[in-house]
Protein backbone atom coordinates (compact mmCIF):
# COMPACT_ATOMS: atom_id res chain seq x y z
CA UNK A 1 0.00 0.00 0.00
CA UNK A 2 1.67 3.56 -0.80
CA UNK A 3 2.05 6.40 1.41
CA UNK A 4 -1.11 8.60 1.76
CA UNK A 5 1.91 11.26 2.28
CA UNK A 6 3.10 10.61 -1.56
CA UNK A 7 2.59 13.77 -3.50
CA UNK A 8 1.37 11.46 -6.29
CA UNK A 9 -1.59 10.27 -4.25
CA UNK A 10 -4.71 12.66 -3.38
CA UNK A 11 -5.84 10.67 -0.02
CA UNK A 12 -8.88 10.70 1.26
CA UNK A 13 -9.56 14.34 2.12
CA UNK A 14 -8.58 15.14 -1.42
CA UNK A 15 -10.75 12.62 -2.95
CA UNK A 16 -13.74 13.74 -0.53
CA UNK A 17 -13.08 17.39 -1.65
CA UNK A 18 -13.05 16.63 -5.05
CA UNK A 19 -16.60 14.61 -4.73
CA UNK A 20 -17.93 17.78 -2.91
CA UNK A 21 -16.53 20.45 -4.83
CA UNK A 22 -17.36 18.73 -8.29
CA UNK A 23 -21.25 18.65 -7.22
CA UNK A 24 -21.11 22.27 -6.20
CA UNK A 25 -19.97 23.02 -9.58
CA UNK A 26 -22.64 20.98 -10.80
CA UNK A 27 -24.93 23.74 -9.50
CA UNK A 28 -23.37 26.46 -11.82
CA UNK A 29 -24.87 26.79 -14.70
CA UNK A 30 -21.82 26.60 -16.92
CA UNK A 31 -21.50 22.87 -15.69
CA UNK A 32 -24.83 21.75 -15.11
CA UNK A 33 -24.78 19.42 -18.33
CA UNK A 34 -21.32 17.86 -16.89
CA UNK A 35 -20.91 14.56 -15.87
CA UNK A 36 -20.13 14.90 -12.60
CA UNK A 37 -17.46 12.15 -13.03
CA UNK A 38 -15.49 14.17 -15.56
CA UNK A 39 -15.55 17.11 -13.22
CA UNK A 40 -13.91 14.44 -10.61
CA UNK A 41 -11.29 13.24 -12.69
CA UNK A 42 -10.42 16.75 -14.62
CA UNK A 43 -9.95 18.00 -10.77
CA UNK A 44 -8.23 14.97 -9.77
CA UNK A 45 -5.68 15.62 -12.88
CA UNK A 46 -4.95 18.78 -12.47
CA UNK A 47 -4.81 18.60 -8.73
CA UNK A 48 -1.93 15.43 -9.09
CA UNK A 49 0.21 18.35 -10.90
CA UNK A 50 -0.11 20.31 -8.09
CA UNK A 51 0.92 18.32 -5.75
CA UNK A 52 4.14 17.83 -7.38
CA UNK A 53 4.66 21.15 -6.38
CA UNK A 54 4.16 20.26 -2.91
CA UNK A 55 6.66 21.47 -0.01
CA UNK A 56 5.68 19.76 3.37
CA UNK A 57 8.06 22.13 5.03
CA UNK A 58 5.70 25.37 3.77
CA UNK A 59 2.38 23.51 5.54
CA UNK A 60 0.14 21.28 5.66
CA UNK A 61 -0.62 18.72 2.95
CA UNK A 62 -4.37 18.98 3.50
CA UNK A 63 -4.58 22.68 3.84
CA UNK A 64 -1.98 22.69 0.49
CA UNK A 65 -4.89 20.65 -1.14
CA UNK A 66 -7.62 22.46 0.15
CA UNK A 67 -6.29 25.71 -1.87
CA UNK A 68 -5.34 24.39 -4.42
CA UNK A 69 -8.54 22.55 -5.05
CA UNK A 70 -10.74 26.06 -4.91
CA UNK A 71 -7.95 27.67 -6.99
CA UNK A 72 -8.56 24.87 -9.84
CA UNK A 73 -12.58 25.39 -9.34
CA UNK A 74 -12.09 29.22 -9.62
CA UNK A 75 -10.09 28.62 -13.23
CA UNK A 76 -12.54 25.95 -14.37
CA UNK A 77 -15.17 28.18 -13.88
CA UNK A 78 -12.98 31.42 -14.96
CA UNK A 79 -12.47 29.33 -18.15
CA UNK A 80 -15.97 28.14 -18.38
CA UNK A 81 -17.34 31.82 -18.65
CA UNK A 82 -14.87 32.87 -20.84
CA UNK A 83 -16.55 30.55 -23.76
CA UNK A 84 -20.06 31.93 -23.10
CA UNK A 85 -20.98 34.28 -26.09
CA UNK A 86 -20.98 38.35 -25.27
CA UNK A 87 -23.28 40.80 -25.55
CA UNK A 88 -26.21 38.85 -24.06
CA UNK A 89 -28.04 41.68 -22.73
CA UNK A 90 -29.69 41.24 -19.17
CA UNK A 91 -32.99 41.80 -18.65
CA UNK A 92 -35.59 42.25 -15.19
CA UNK A 93 -38.01 39.25 -14.71
CA UNK A 94 -40.39 41.98 -13.64
CA UNK A 95 -40.13 43.52 -17.22
CA UNK A 96 -43.60 42.24 -19.35
CA UNK A 97 -43.20 40.30 -22.30
CA UNK A 98 -46.20 39.62 -24.82
CA UNK A 99 -48.27 36.40 -24.14
CA UNK A 100 -50.32 34.87 -26.57
CA UNK A 101 -53.38 36.24 -25.51
CA UNK A 102 -51.71 39.85 -26.33
CA UNK A 103 -52.11 40.53 -22.75
CA UNK A 104 -48.51 41.83 -21.20
CA UNK A 105 -46.77 38.71 -18.84
CA UNK A 106 -44.30 38.99 -16.58
CA UNK A 107 -40.83 37.17 -17.28
CA UNK A 108 -40.73 35.39 -14.43
CA UNK A 109 -44.35 33.85 -14.99
CA UNK A 110 -43.08 32.48 -18.33
CA UNK A 111 -39.77 30.61 -17.37
CA UNK A 112 -40.84 27.23 -17.03
CA UNK A 113 -39.44 24.76 -14.34
CA UNK A 114 -37.36 22.87 -17.20
CA UNK A 115 -35.96 26.60 -18.09
CA UNK A 116 -35.05 27.09 -14.12
CA UNK A 117 -33.55 23.69 -13.91
CA UNK A 118 -31.01 24.55 -16.87
CA UNK A 119 -30.50 28.07 -15.64
CA UNK A 120 -29.26 27.02 -12.06
CA UNK A 121 -28.57 23.75 -13.01
CA UNK A 122 -30.87 21.58 -10.88
CA UNK A 123 -33.49 19.29 -11.39
CA UNK A 124 -36.41 18.71 -9.81
CA UNK A 125 -37.47 15.24 -8.73
CA UNK A 126 -40.88 13.61 -9.28
CA UNK A 127 -43.57 13.49 -6.90
CA UNK A 128 -43.66 9.99 -6.49
CA UNK A 129 -39.62 10.59 -5.70
CA UNK A 130 -40.64 12.99 -3.09
CA UNK A 131 -42.83 11.09 -1.45
CA UNK A 132 -40.51 7.98 -1.33
CA UNK A 133 -37.79 10.20 -0.24
CA UNK A 134 -39.92 11.63 2.36
CA UNK A 135 -41.11 7.72 3.41
CA UNK A 136 -37.47 6.57 3.25
CA UNK A 137 -36.06 9.71 5.85
CA UNK A 138 -38.96 9.34 7.84
CA UNK A 139 -38.02 5.87 8.57
CA UNK A 140 -34.55 6.43 9.05
CA UNK A 141 -35.55 9.40 11.51
CA UNK A 142 -37.48 7.00 13.56
CA UNK A 143 -34.68 4.33 13.92
CA UNK A 144 -32.72 7.32 16.04
CA UNK A 145 -32.17 8.02 19.62
CA UNK A 146 -34.33 10.75 21.16
CA UNK A 147 -30.79 12.51 21.45
CA UNK A 148 -30.19 11.98 17.80
CA UNK A 149 -33.21 13.32 16.85
CA UNK A 150 -32.74 16.46 19.50
CA UNK A 151 -29.50 16.93 17.56
CA UNK A 152 -31.45 16.91 14.02
CA UNK A 153 -34.15 19.13 15.16
CA UNK A 154 -30.92 21.80 16.63
CA UNK A 155 -29.24 21.69 13.41
CA UNK A 156 -32.01 22.25 11.60
CA UNK A 157 -31.66 26.21 12.20
CA UNK A 158 -28.71 26.52 14.28
CA UNK A 159 -24.73 26.10 13.15
CA UNK A 160 -22.56 23.04 14.78
CA UNK A 161 -21.22 25.66 17.14
CA UNK A 162 -25.00 27.18 18.60
CA UNK A 163 -26.39 23.20 18.84
CA UNK A 164 -23.85 22.39 20.64
CA UNK A 165 -24.10 25.15 23.31
CA UNK A 166 -27.93 24.83 23.13
CA UNK A 167 -27.93 21.17 23.87
CA UNK A 168 -25.08 21.46 26.36
CA UNK A 169 -22.65 19.34 24.49
CA UNK A 170 -19.20 20.02 23.51
CA UNK A 171 -18.80 20.42 19.80
CA UNK A 172 -16.49 17.23 19.35
CA UNK A 173 -19.09 14.81 21.21
CA UNK A 174 -21.96 16.69 18.61
CA UNK A 175 -19.56 15.59 16.01
CA UNK A 176 -19.30 11.92 17.01
CA UNK A 177 -23.19 12.22 17.36
CA UNK A 178 -23.17 13.34 13.48
CA UNK A 179 -20.80 11.00 12.16
CA UNK A 180 -23.22 8.54 13.10
CA UNK A 181 -26.30 9.97 12.37
CA UNK A 182 -24.71 10.42 8.65
CA UNK A 183 -23.72 6.69 8.77
CA UNK A 184 -27.55 5.56 9.44
CA UNK A 185 -28.23 7.36 6.07
CA UNK A 186 -25.52 6.10 4.44
CA UNK A 187 -26.70 2.86 5.53
CA UNK A 188 -29.94 3.70 4.74
CA UNK A 189 -29.02 4.15 0.66
CA UNK A 190 -29.79 7.88 1.01
CA UNK A 191 -27.23 8.76 -1.59
CA UNK A 192 -29.68 8.06 -4.77
CA UNK A 193 -31.47 10.94 -3.68
CA UNK A 194 -27.92 12.97 -3.93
Amino acid sequence: MSDPKQPTEIGRFGHDLIIRKARQLRRNPCFSQEDPQDLQQELACRLLKRLEKYDEQQGERDHFISMAVKQLVANLVRDRRTKLPRGRKVVSLFGGVDSRSGDPLPLAAAVTPDDLDARIGGRRCSPEVLAQLALDCAEILNGLSEEDLAIVEALKTKSRSEAARALGVPRTSLNDHIRRIRERFERGDMRKYL
